[in-house]
């Protein structure tokens, strides 16, 4: 076959070779895939810039989130310190404010008295550190916990006892100057 093929393009090699090219299809065609390049890169520049516009976007997302975290923490942290009893129940802030300025009151009252070197008003006092300390605790703990009955309980016994305690040195020191009077009236 391939003999008879080679025999029929010898015989009609001069029919064949006297065709020229159509000029304008193949410009036609080379313009045609200008186009389709121009359309590709088109296509490549568009979906470049969609990653762009899809990266920017990520990158204000990531940001809004941190500083919508950090301003959490923050604000998480200042809150926290701002907690109390009359932030939780406006009846608790209250009893808190008696409470408070009871004991401001007392306090006072036992500043006016000269100091006084008797043990058993010196113990008055340390016991009122202690309650002191288990009042900070107890704030501490009604900070991470939240609400919680039994953290507002001592909070409360904390202040009712050092009350108790205050009224004791008052009445110590009472005691004691009474005594000194008596003495100076016998003398």
């Amino acid at each position: 076959m391939s003999v008879r093929l080679e025999k029929y393009l010898s015989g009609q090699r001069e029919n064949l070779d006297v065709e020229t090219p159509d000029d304008n299809v193949i410009w036609a065609g080379i313009q045609k895939n200008l186009d389709t390049e121009k359309q590709s890169v088109k296509h490549l520049i568009s979906k470049t810039m969609i990653i762009r516009f899809r990266n920017i976007a990520a990158v204000v997302i990531i940001l809004f989130s941190l500083g919508y975290i950090a301003n959490d923490i923050i604000n998480g942290r200042i809150a926290g310190r701002k907690i109390s009893l009359s932030s939780i129940n406006n009846a608790l802030g209250r009893r808190e404010k008696e409470y408070m300025t009871l004991v401001s009151l007392k306090t006072e009252e036992v500043k006016s008295f000269s100091g006084s070197d008797d043990v058993i008003i010196k113990q008055l006092f340390d016991e009122i550190k202690k309650l002191d300390a288990v009042y900070d605790q107890s704030m501490k703990d009604l900070k991470e916990l939240g609400p919680n009955q039994r953290v507002i309980n001592t909070i409360f016994n904390t202040y009712e006892q050092k009350i108790r305690l205050l009224e004791l040195i008052i009445l110590e020191t009472n005691k004691i100057n009474s005594h000194e009077s008596n003495s100076k009236i016998i003398l």
